[in-house]
């Protein structure tokens, strides 16, 4: 069952109006999508003119319901995905390179699919599909560094999937890959930044103990014919060898092929070194680097010359109207934005899809009455950054990483912006 209190798209002369807001996936869970089961939906006109809808669809003849989108201009339209389980906006009226905003739509075609299909449609008219890609969990773009490059975040999911008889959902860390279109061109970026890989590599690390590793160079790698009669060393050694195929990953798909190798020489079963390093290669061959056109030449990423400008956005209204009693919610409110003036964007963002855990479970007491947060909204739509004004509070920081938004527009191209909100918890 659908759990969404309400969802909806807001007028583009509106920043932010109360919304509800509902609990998130839990652990394992896919994210929350715009539709699900045939629960949930979307609509907005973008700014080119074409009218974008994700929603329900009703099966005939069966009384059961799943999802679709299909955008709509001056009388025609284009069914982009007539069925589907689960639908989800990933990016709306977003500047990918490839000569006109785009819509980006994350697809699983059943429940059981482990695995999501991104396409890519041009917002210009008349509007079309400028491309797919398959095998991975999931796929989110964003403006990594705010200077207006906009990459692709994602995993090669499907290629690691039942790598060596370990199942995706076994990896903290399945392989990261990073992609961003120039000259039309899908290119593999990733290693671009060496640091988040580094990061993945660090965390790896620090579950790895010294006896961990010697305890599993002993085995035969594959640890199919492992007998132990310690509790739990079976399972020891597996976490053992998954943190090293992370590590290795993380320096494969990073470009650093001889730090890759070199550390699974360092820390795999010298006799298994010749076959297990055959089947990375054969796993990442097949992965979803098939479907990229190129990869960056560059093993570094150089800083930008400068940051994009961050503007504010602005409402027809400051600050909530003391006459209006804002809708309550299962979880917390959201008032209006309070705008600073300085660089004020023609359009202000458009919330695509919000969504909050309860506050005060888990040990975290309820909002104060008004607490006010701040957020850099990127050019692709996504939650740049938080501050609050007062103690932080971990779970509306968790959730904004998941927000996404139809970004704030200036003089016809997407921009960041920055926008204060009101949140309460109600009573």
């Amino acid at each position: 069952m659908n759990r969404r209190v309400l969802r909806f798209a807001l007028d583009p002369t509106l920043l932010l109006p109360f919304l509800a807001l509902i609990p998130l996936a839990g652990n394992g869970q896919t994210r929350d999508a715009v539709c699900q089961n045939g629960a949930g939906e979307f609509s907005a006109t973008s700014s080119t003119g074409v009218a974008v809808y994700v929603g329900t669809r009703k099966v005939e003849g069966f009384g059961s319901r799943d999802c679709e989108s299909i955008l709509s201009w001056k009388g025609r339209q284009l069914v982009a995905v007539p069925h589907a389980w689960q639908l989800d906006v990933d990016a709306m009226g977003i500047d990918l390179e490839l000569g006109a905003p785009v819509l980006a739509l994350q697809i699983r075609q059943t429940d059981a699919d482990r695995f999501a299909t991104y396409r890519i449609y041009s917002l210009k008219q008349p509007a079309q599909l400028l491309r797919e890609i398959t095998g991975s969990d999931t796929y989110s773009a964003v403006d990594t560094d705010l200077d207006g490059q906009v990459e692709i975040w994602t995993h090669d999911a499907a290629a690691v999937d039942d790598f060596d008889n370990i199942p995706l959902n076994a990896f903290d860390f399945p392989p990261t890959v990073v992609l961003r279109f120039e000259k039309h061109r899908l290119l593999d970026v990733s290693a671009g930044f060496v640091a988040e890989f580094d990061r993945q590599i660090s965390a790896a690390k620090a579950q790895l103990s010294s006896e961990q590793l010697i305890a599993f160079k002993a085995t035969d790698g594959t640890l199919a014919h492992a007998t132990t009669s310690a509790p739990g060393e079976l399972h020891s050694l597996t976490r053992t060898k998954i943190g090293i195929l992370e590590i290795v990953f993380a320096y494969l798909y990073s470009g650093r092929q001889d730090q890759a190798w070199q550390s699974l020489r360092d820390f795999w079963p010298a006799a298994d070194y010749q076959r297990i390093h055959a089947a990375i290669e054969a796993a990442r061959a097949r992965g979803i680097l098939r479907q990229v056109d190129g990869t960056a030449t560059s093993t570094g990423r150089a800083r930008p010359k400068h940051k994009i400008p961050v503007f504010e956005a602005k409402a027809r209204f400051d600050a909530p109207s003391p006459t209006t009693s804002p809708t309550r919610t299962a979880g917390v409110m959201i008032g209006p934005v309070s705008v600073a003036a300085l660089m004020i964007a023609d359009t202000p963002p458009v919330a695509i899809d919000m969504y909050m855990k309860r506050i005060g479970n888990e040990g975290e007491g309820p909002l104060e009455e008004r607490t006010k947060v701040h957020l850099i909204i990127d050019d692709a739509g996504k939650v740049h950054s938080i501050q609050f004004d007062g103690p932080p509070n971990e779970q509306i920081k968790d959730a904004t990483e998941g927000w996404r938004f139809i970004p704030a527009r200036n003089q016809g191209h997407p921009v960041a912006c920055s926008l204060e909100l009101f949140l309460s918890s109600p009573k």
